[in-house]
Protein backbone atom coordinates (compact mmCIF):
# COMPACT_ATOMS: atom_id res chain seq x y z
CA UNK A 1 0.00 0.00 0.00
CA UNK A 2 2.88 2.41 1.38
CA UNK A 3 4.24 1.59 -2.73
CA UNK A 4 1.15 2.72 -4.36
CA UNK A 5 1.05 5.45 -2.45
CA UNK A 6 4.35 7.14 -3.29
CA UNK A 7 4.24 6.05 -6.96
CA UNK A 8 0.24 8.52 -6.85
CA UNK A 9 2.52 10.60 -5.28
CA UNK A 10 5.08 11.12 -7.85
CA UNK A 11 2.70 10.94 -10.57
CA UNK A 12 0.84 14.15 -8.80
CA UNK A 13 4.37 15.79 -8.13
CA UNK A 14 5.35 15.27 -12.37
CA UNK A 15 1.79 16.03 -13.69
CA UNK A 16 2.36 19.63 -11.74
CA UNK A 17 5.28 19.75 -12.87
CA UNK A 18 4.99 19.41 -16.29
CA UNK A 19 1.75 21.48 -16.06
CA UNK A 20 4.10 24.46 -14.72
CA UNK A 21 6.53 23.71 -17.25
CA UNK A 22 3.85 23.92 -20.02
CA UNK A 23 2.53 27.17 -19.14
CA UNK A 24 6.13 28.56 -19.16
CA UNK A 25 6.88 27.59 -22.05
CA UNK A 26 3.71 29.32 -23.91
CA UNK A 27 4.49 32.29 -21.94
CA UNK A 28 7.87 32.40 -23.19
CA UNK A 29 6.54 31.82 -26.81
CA UNK A 30 3.73 34.50 -26.52
CA UNK A 31 6.44 37.34 -24.94
CA UNK A 32 8.85 35.99 -27.91
CA UNK A 33 5.77 36.68 -30.07
CA UNK A 34 5.18 39.98 -29.22
CA UNK A 35 8.66 40.77 -29.39
CA UNK A 36 8.71 40.22 -32.69
CA UNK A 37 5.57 41.90 -34.15
CA UNK A 38 7.05 45.11 -32.80
CA UNK A 39 10.56 45.57 -33.65
CA UNK A 40 12.37 48.53 -33.62
CA UNK A 41 15.58 49.08 -35.81
CA UNK A 42 17.75 52.08 -35.57
CA UNK A 43 20.27 52.50 -38.86
CA UNK A 44 23.21 54.28 -38.29
CA UNK A 45 24.06 54.98 -41.80
CA UNK A 46 27.91 55.77 -41.26
CA UNK A 47 28.43 52.39 -39.44
CA UNK A 48 27.46 50.08 -41.90
CA UNK A 49 29.66 48.63 -43.88
CA UNK A 50 29.50 47.73 -47.81
CA UNK A 51 27.10 49.00 -50.21
CA UNK A 52 23.96 51.29 -49.23
CA UNK A 53 21.31 49.95 -51.32
CA UNK A 54 21.84 46.51 -50.45
CA UNK A 55 21.80 47.24 -47.40
CA UNK A 56 18.85 48.40 -46.96
CA UNK A 57 17.54 45.79 -48.61
CA UNK A 58 18.37 43.60 -46.00
CA UNK A 59 17.49 45.15 -43.13
CA UNK A 60 13.64 45.75 -44.14
CA UNK A 61 13.23 41.87 -45.63
CA UNK A 62 10.90 40.11 -43.36
CA UNK A 63 9.88 43.16 -41.75
CA UNK A 64 5.89 44.00 -41.70
CA UNK A 65 3.51 47.11 -40.52
CA UNK A 66 3.87 46.74 -36.90
CA UNK A 67 7.90 47.07 -37.31
CA UNK A 68 9.36 50.35 -37.31
CA UNK A 69 13.08 51.22 -38.89
CA UNK A 70 15.09 54.61 -38.26
CA UNK A 71 17.20 55.58 -40.83
CA UNK A 72 19.80 58.12 -39.77
CA UNK A 73 21.87 59.39 -42.03
CA UNK A 74 24.18 61.16 -39.59
CA UNK A 75 26.86 62.74 -41.33
CA UNK A 76 27.17 65.46 -44.34
CA UNK A 77 27.45 63.38 -47.84
CA UNK A 78 26.11 62.52 -50.60
CA UNK A 79 24.33 58.69 -50.43
CA UNK A 80 23.85 57.16 -54.06
CA UNK A 81 21.06 54.28 -54.34
CA UNK A 82 21.56 51.51 -56.93
CA UNK A 83 17.95 50.71 -56.88
CA UNK A 84 15.41 50.88 -55.68
CA UNK A 85 15.09 50.18 -51.47
CA UNK A 86 11.54 49.05 -50.78
CA UNK A 87 9.72 48.29 -47.27
CA UNK A 88 6.65 47.45 -45.80
CA UNK A 89 7.10 48.37 -42.38
CA UNK A 90 6.95 51.86 -41.10
CA UNK A 91 9.45 54.29 -41.20
CA UNK A 92 11.37 57.15 -40.07
CA UNK A 93 13.87 58.91 -42.80
CA UNK A 94 16.20 61.52 -41.07
CA UNK A 95 18.91 63.45 -42.21
CA UNK A 96 21.40 66.35 -40.55
CA UNK A 97 19.99 69.13 -43.21
CA UNK A 98 18.87 69.05 -46.79
CA UNK A 99 21.83 71.01 -47.78
CA UNK A 100 23.97 68.61 -46.35
CA UNK A 101 22.63 65.16 -46.98
CA UNK A 102 21.40 64.12 -50.11
CA UNK A 103 20.38 60.72 -51.41
CA UNK A 104 21.82 60.57 -55.52
CA UNK A 105 21.34 59.15 -58.33
CA UNK A 106 24.57 59.79 -59.60
CA UNK A 107 26.73 57.09 -60.79
CA UNK A 108 23.78 54.76 -62.00
CA UNK A 109 24.91 52.78 -64.78
CA UNK A 110 22.11 50.64 -66.15
CA UNK A 111 19.27 51.72 -63.52
CA UNK A 112 16.11 50.44 -64.70
CA UNK A 113 13.88 51.03 -61.17
CA UNK A 114 11.65 53.86 -61.21
CA UNK A 115 12.06 55.37 -58.22
CA UNK A 116 14.77 55.72 -54.72
CA UNK A 117 12.56 54.57 -52.16
CA UNK A 118 8.99 52.74 -51.46
CA UNK A 119 7.29 52.62 -48.89
CA UNK A 120 3.93 50.49 -49.10
CA UNK A 121 1.15 49.40 -46.30
CA UNK A 122 -2.06 47.58 -47.38
CA UNK A 123 -5.54 48.92 -46.90
CA UNK A 124 -6.23 46.86 -44.12
CA UNK A 125 -2.81 47.39 -42.50
CA UNK A 126 -1.26 51.03 -43.20
CA UNK A 127 2.13 52.14 -41.95
CA UNK A 128 3.67 55.43 -41.30
CA UNK A 129 6.05 57.46 -42.77
CA UNK A 130 8.58 60.19 -41.95
CA UNK A 131 10.96 61.67 -43.75
CA UNK A 132 13.00 65.22 -42.69
CA UNK A 133 16.51 67.46 -43.40
CA UNK A 134 17.34 65.72 -46.25
CA UNK A 135 17.54 66.10 -50.40
CA UNK A 136 17.24 63.82 -53.01
CA UNK A 137 18.76 65.01 -55.72
CA UNK A 138 19.11 63.84 -59.46
CA UNK A 139 21.00 67.28 -60.77
CA UNK A 140 24.11 65.84 -61.31
CA UNK A 141 22.86 62.35 -63.41
CA UNK A 142 23.13 62.70 -67.55
CA UNK A 143 23.07 59.12 -68.34
CA UNK A 144 20.43 57.82 -70.51
CA UNK A 145 18.80 55.56 -68.32
CA UNK A 146 16.53 58.35 -66.90
CA UNK A 147 16.53 60.52 -69.88
CA UNK A 148 12.97 61.87 -70.21
CA UNK A 149 11.10 58.90 -68.56
CA UNK A 150 8.41 58.82 -65.51
CA UNK A 151 10.24 58.59 -62.27
CA UNK A 152 9.93 59.19 -58.40
CA UNK A 153 11.62 59.95 -55.71
CA UNK A 154 9.65 58.47 -53.38
CA UNK A 155 6.21 56.34 -52.96
CA UNK A 156 4.02 56.01 -50.59
CA UNK A 157 1.33 53.45 -50.75
CA UNK A 158 -1.59 52.69 -47.89
CA UNK A 159 -0.20 54.75 -45.05
CA UNK A 160 -2.39 56.65 -42.42
CA UNK A 161 0.29 59.70 -41.59
CA UNK A 162 2.86 60.98 -43.55
CA UNK A 163 4.81 63.69 -42.23
CA UNK A 164 7.67 65.32 -44.69
CA UNK A 165 9.85 68.39 -43.55
CA UNK A 166 12.58 70.10 -44.69
CA UNK A 167 13.00 68.30 -47.87
CA UNK A 168 15.04 69.18 -51.33
CA UNK A 169 13.74 67.31 -54.27
CA UNK A 170 15.26 68.30 -57.89
CA UNK A 171 15.42 66.50 -60.81
CA UNK A 172 16.66 67.73 -63.93
CA UNK A 173 16.11 64.91 -67.02
CA UNK A 174 13.61 62.97 -66.19
CA UNK A 175 9.60 63.50 -65.93
CA UNK A 176 10.18 63.37 -61.96
CA UNK A 177 7.19 63.10 -59.50
CA UNK A 178 8.90 63.65 -56.01
CA UNK A 179 6.20 62.27 -53.66
CA UNK A 180 3.64 59.72 -55.21
CA UNK A 181 1.06 59.33 -52.75
CA UNK A 182 -1.62 56.63 -52.86
CA UNK A 183 -4.36 55.95 -50.10
CA UNK A 184 -2.51 58.20 -47.84
CA UNK A 185 -4.07 59.99 -44.77
CA UNK A 186 -3.01 62.81 -42.32
CA UNK A 187 -0.27 63.94 -44.87
CA UNK A 188 2.17 67.01 -43.94
CA UNK A 189 4.66 69.24 -45.96
CA UNK A 190 6.70 71.58 -44.19
CA UNK A 191 9.76 73.87 -45.19
CA UNK A 192 10.05 71.96 -48.65
CA UNK A 193 10.91 72.71 -52.27
CA UNK A 194 9.64 70.75 -54.92
CA UNK A 195 11.20 70.57 -58.70
CA UNK A 196 9.40 68.23 -59.84
CA UNK A 197 5.55 67.42 -58.90
CA UNK A 198 3.68 66.27 -56.09
CA UNK A 199 0.95 63.46 -56.24
CA UNK A 200 -1.69 62.91 -55.13
CA UNK A 201 -4.18 60.04 -55.39
CA UNK A 202 -8.03 60.12 -54.96
CA UNK A 203 -9.11 60.18 -51.40
CA UNK A 204 -5.95 61.66 -49.98
CA UNK A 205 -5.38 64.95 -48.06
CA UNK A 206 -2.48 66.87 -47.57
CA UNK A 207 -1.40 70.34 -45.63
CA UNK A 208 1.38 72.15 -47.64
CA UNK A 209 3.32 75.13 -45.02
CA UNK A 210 5.88 76.80 -46.09
CA UNK A 211 6.62 75.19 -49.04
CA UNK A 212 7.94 76.29 -52.35
CA UNK A 213 6.82 74.36 -56.13
CA UNK A 214 9.58 75.78 -58.14
CA UNK A 215 7.84 74.21 -61.18
CA UNK A 216 4.59 75.58 -59.68
CA UNK A 217 2.60 72.78 -60.36
CA UNK A 218 1.15 69.68 -58.70
CA UNK A 219 -0.69 66.38 -59.73
CA UNK A 220 -3.74 66.40 -56.93
CA UNK A 221 -6.64 64.34 -57.38
CA UNK A 222 -7.45 64.26 -53.91
CA UNK A 223 -7.20 67.66 -51.16
CA UNK A 224 -5.00 69.82 -50.73
CA UNK A 225 -4.39 72.96 -48.56
CA UNK A 226 -1.49 75.79 -48.69
CA UNK A 227 -0.50 77.42 -45.88
CA UNK A 228 2.29 80.34 -44.56
CA UNK A 229 4.75 81.31 -47.42
CA UNK A 230 3.53 78.55 -49.72
CA UNK A 231 1.85 80.24 -53.48
CA UNK A 232 -0.74 77.60 -53.98
CA UNK A 233 0.72 75.66 -57.93
CA UNK A 234 -1.13 74.96 -60.77
CA UNK A 235 -3.09 71.57 -60.32
CA UNK A 236 -2.70 69.10 -63.49
CA UNK A 237 -4.88 66.53 -62.01
CA UNK A 238 -8.73 66.88 -60.68
CA UNK A 239 -9.05 67.72 -56.69
CA UNK A 240 -11.93 66.25 -55.11
CA UNK A 241 -13.92 68.90 -52.89
CA UNK A 242 -12.90 69.85 -49.60
CA UNK A 243 -16.67 70.80 -48.64
CA UNK A 244 -17.84 69.02 -45.64
CA UNK A 245 -21.84 68.98 -45.13
CA UNK A 246 -23.31 69.72 -41.90
CA UNK A 247 -23.88 66.76 -38.99
CA UNK A 248 -24.41 66.32 -35.52
CA UNK A 249 -21.36 64.59 -33.62
CA UNK A 250 -22.66 63.23 -30.12
CA UNK A 251 -20.22 63.01 -27.21
CA UNK A 252 -21.42 59.39 -26.21
CA UNK A 253 -23.40 57.19 -28.50
CA UNK A 254 -24.20 54.99 -25.44
CA UNK A 255 -26.67 55.16 -22.17
CA UNK A 256 -25.08 52.96 -20.08
CA UNK A 257 -27.61 53.30 -17.38
CA UNK A 258 -30.80 53.14 -19.52
CA UNK A 259 -33.50 50.29 -18.55
CA UNK A 260 -35.47 48.98 -21.20
CA UNK A 261 -38.70 50.47 -20.48
CA UNK A 262 -38.27 52.73 -17.48
CA UNK A 263 -38.04 56.70 -17.44
CA UNK A 264 -34.49 58.20 -17.87
CA UNK A 265 -32.96 61.54 -18.27
CA UNK A 266 -29.59 62.41 -19.12
CA UNK A 267 -27.62 65.14 -20.73
CA UNK A 268 -25.10 64.54 -23.94
CA UNK A 269 -23.33 67.67 -25.34
CA UNK A 270 -23.72 67.79 -28.87
CA UNK A 271 -21.26 69.36 -31.62
CA UNK A 272 -21.44 70.56 -35.11
CA UNK A 273 -18.57 69.35 -37.40
CA UNK A 274 -18.50 70.29 -41.39
CA UNK A 275 -16.78 72.94 -43.31
CA UNK A 276 -19.47 75.93 -41.46
CA UNK A 277 -19.60 74.44 -38.49
CA UNK A 278 -18.12 77.44 -36.65
CA UNK A 279 -20.78 79.83 -38.45
CA UNK A 280 -23.72 78.00 -37.51
CA UNK A 281 -24.42 77.60 -34.23
CA UNK A 282 -27.16 75.13 -32.54
CA UNK A 283 -30.75 76.00 -31.69
CA UNK A 284 -33.23 73.30 -30.19
CA UNK A 285 -36.26 72.74 -28.06
CA UNK A 286 -35.73 73.05 -24.32
CA UNK A 287 -36.73 69.56 -22.68
CA UNK A 288 -40.14 68.54 -22.10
Amino acid sequence: MKKVRKMLLKCYLYNKYMKHKTILLVLIAMLASLGAGARTQVVTVSKLKGELTANLRGIFKGLNNSDMVIINFDKPGKYVLKGTVECNSNIEIKGVGSKKVTIDADGFKAFTDDTFIKAAGTRERPITVSIHDVAINLKLHKGIWWENAAMFGVKIYHANKVDICRVNSYADNAIFTNFDLRVCSNITFKNCTFTGRVKIETGGKAGFENCTFKTATILNNGQASYTGTTKEPVNKGKAQSSFEDLGIVASKTTLNDAVHGHAFQDKVKLTLSGTNAKTRPIRGSPPL
